[in-house]
């Protein structure tokens, strides 16, 4: 029994992860409640092939099978699961019914003013992993999670230039290389993603996201891996010398500066 408790709780996790600790599941509730209770003979078809689908997959995802799955992997990966349940479909149906059926203009004023209080304090998805305005609660500018630094902006606007719109293969440090794909598809990496970070099979991601970086095995595993240009924090640069790579800029972002090396043509 422990260990079943034990496997619900990591499902529970999930649940709370996917729904900001149940935020996101309230307007379900109400959407429940207001299908269950009301006589209209639509409703019922609603409940019986649109509610009941979904309630069985929520127990499903509940349950101690998926808590089983969810052990040791990322959470956010297992959150998406419930993307696979309508419930802003079945929260979406029941507003536009109950705005059509009132018929006072007071009581439709009063259902939008709910709903536009409900859309401006609500926050992204896996807002307890990523807040995207501190605790996302209200009245505060939303910051954008995704959007590209501008160290990595100017950092591909200098590759960009040089390769003249064709495709290259670069290296950068981790926390840049998440934003480059976005930036840039024609900018190709041996690594880039959160699962790649810790466990990598690029050569290139030792050296060039290493403490005390040396400069000798940098370019040995980037000539190993065909690079055409790489990028550095400058301050973990320690040692070594460079004899088939040159520095061609370098890029300010705060307490960093990040170095862009390109790959002399002599020995593409």
């Amino acid at each position: 029994m422990n260990r079943l408790h034990e496997l619900f709780l990591i499902a529970l996790d999930v649940f709370n992860l996917a729904t900001s600790r149940g935020f996101y599941f309230l307007p379900f509730l109400f959407a429940i409640a207001y299908l269950i209770l009301s006589d209209d003979e639509k409703h019922k078809r609603t409940i019986t092939f649109l509610l009941a689908p979904t309630a069985l997959g929520m127990l499903i995802l509940l349950s101690p099978f998926v808590g089983s799955y969810a052990e040791g992997r990322d959470y956010i990966q297992i959150c998406r699961f419930y993307w696979t349940l309508p419930f802003d479909l079945i929260v979406a149906y029941c507003i536009a019914d109950s705005l059509w059926k009132a018929k006072r203009p007071a009581a439709k004023a009063a259902l939008i003013a709910v709903l536009a209080l409900g859309v401006m304090t609500s926050t992204r998805q896996y807002n307890t992993a990523y807040p995207k305005v501190d605790i996302g609660w209200p009245w505060e500018v939303a910051a954008n999670l995704y959007k590209v630094p501008a160290s990595v902006e100017k950092t591909c606007d200098i590759i960009l230039a040089e390769q003249n719109g064709e495709a290259c293969r670069a290296a950068f440090p981790h926390d840049l290389a998440m934003y480059v794909r976005q930036y840039d598809a024609t900018i190709m990496m041996p690594y880039g993603s959160y699962g790649e970070w810790s466990n990598s099979q690029s050569p290139c991601f030792g050296p060039i996201n290493a403490d005390q970086i040396n400069l000798d095995e940098v370019e040995q595993v980037a000539l190993e891996d065909g690079l055409d240009y790489f990028v550095l924090d400058q301050s973990k640069i320690v040692s070594g010398s460079l004899e088939n790579y040159t520095e061609i800029k370098s890029v300010p972002d705060g307490e960093i500066s990040y170095s862009v090396y390109e790959r002399i043509a002599s020995y593409q």
